[in-house]
């Protein structure tokens, strides 16, 4: 197996393609059949999530980086396992988490950053273009958008043509605060609730990136959702993933062993429109505008 294809001649697939491509891959929840060895474990991902990487990394390409686990294991692998040439794109607007964890990584792991400060101004003008490219006024989605938006933005005028990105990383290795209600019910709700997510990223997530990738003409580079890389990584046992307070364990246990420091590693992941404080923004141009809520200030525009 090689990596999904999600695009066609009419651009992105249907989402019944993407559906069927999952329920393809989808195992039931079995205990004799789950890899329960941890090191057996991080083998299997260590070797699919290399080739997924390299599959992709073949031409003039970036990272999107936040300083967080799946940009900076990303990054690693580039650079110290593949010895690939790229630039690493940081936005945010000024003082915010991620454009400081991202400064951290690239100094501890010597990579390339290229950071962009953004001013009120700056998202209140992402806002409009968003809301216009995604046909929603939904904030989270918006928010979310913003941060893509403005990334993409930063490194086709860097003449970099392909950006990776963590999308589904948080699917299948548990990484949501959903994951952990999800164990607390039982290991077999959470490993169905993994697939779920993978099917719901379709509509949540798929659909906004390539809409904005295709404004800027920039491939879009989705090493974990490798088509390889999702079957391992679902027949790993979910109590190597997560054990109801950690998150993603065997992924940054992996990730040390690969020389990323432990305490990124082991960072809290913080949803992108937090760390960019983009969302934060966007409340101070609610008040701004003379709105006491978001979504009243986005309806407006």
């Amino acid at each position: 197996m090689a990596q999904f294809t999600i695009l066609n001649d009419k651009g992105l697939i249907e989402e019944k393609e993407w559906l069927n491509k999952i329920s393809i891959l989808e195992n039931r929840y079995e205990e004799k059949n789950f890899i329960t060895d941890i090191d057996h474990a991080k083998t299997l991902v260590q070797e699919s999530l290399f080739n997924a990487i390299y599959l992709r990394a073949q031409n003039n390409f970036g990272i999107l980086f936040s300083g967080g686990l799946d940009s900076s294991l990303i990054a690693l692998i580039c650079k110290k396992h593949l010895n690939k040439e790229f630039n690493c794109y940081a936005i945010g607007l000024e003082d915010s988490s991620d454009i400081e964890y991202a400064k951290e990584v690239a100094s501890s792991l010597k990579l390339n950053l290229k950071t962009k400060i953004l001013s009120l101004n700056d998202v209140e003008s992402y806002l409009k273009k968003c809301i216009d490219l995604l046909n929603t006024k939904d904030v989270i989605r918006l928010e979310i958008a913003i941060v893509i938006y403005a990334g993409l933005e930063f490194a086709i005028q860097d003449n970099c043509l392909n950006i990776f990105t963590g999308a589904g990383s948080e699917e299948i290795f548990a990484g949501y605060d959903r994951h952990i209600e999800f164990y607390k019910q039982g290991l077999e709700k959470l490993h169905t609730e993994s697939w779920n997510g993978l099917k719901s990223c379709y509509s949540r997530d798929l659909t906004r990136d390539y809409l904005l990738a295709k404004k800027f003409n920039v491939g879009l580079l989705l090493p974990f959702l490798d088509e390889t890389l999702i079957k391992n990584v679902m027949n790993i046992h979910p109590k190597l993933k997560t054990d109801g307070k950690e998150k993603k364990i065997i992924l940054r246990e992996l990730a040390i062993d690969l020389g990323l420091p432990k305490d990124i590693a082991y960072r809290k992941r913080t949803a992108a429109q937090y760390g960019s404080r983009i969302s934060n923004a966007i409340l101070k141009l609610t008040k701004q505008n003379g709105f006491k809520l978001k979504q009243d200030y986005i309806n407006s525009l």
